[in-house]
């Protein structure tokens, strides 16, 4: 299950996700006779593509992630805290 997500998941990531809609648009359009349906379904995936890439809504959609806990700056009794954890950190990649 581990290995299933691992491979799942990054295909609902926005730019993945948005050219599984577009590849699949283009399919319709070229191997299908639902010329409108493809049409619309590649609309959607340029759309989709463009709004997520504009930086005004990521900032948009990333506010509430990154806001929902003070730093270390607006605590006030900096002295409670028991360790920092830090993502990422001495990550390498090979």
């Amino acid at each position: 299950m581990f290995l299933l997500k691992k491979i799942v998941a990054p295909l609902f990531f926005p730019v993945p996700l948005c050219l599984e809609i577009l590849l699949l648009g283009l399919l319709l359009l070229w191997f299908t006779r639902k010329q409108k349906i493809g049409k619309i379904i590649v609309s959607l995936g340029v759309i989709l593509f463009a709004t997520l890439s504009y930086n005004a809504v990521s900032n948009v959609l990333l506010r509430p992630l990154e806001y929902k806990y003070d730093s270390l700056i607006n605590l006030e009794n900096v002295s409670d805290i028991k360790g920092v954890v830090v993502l990422g950190g001495g990550h390498t990649y090979r």
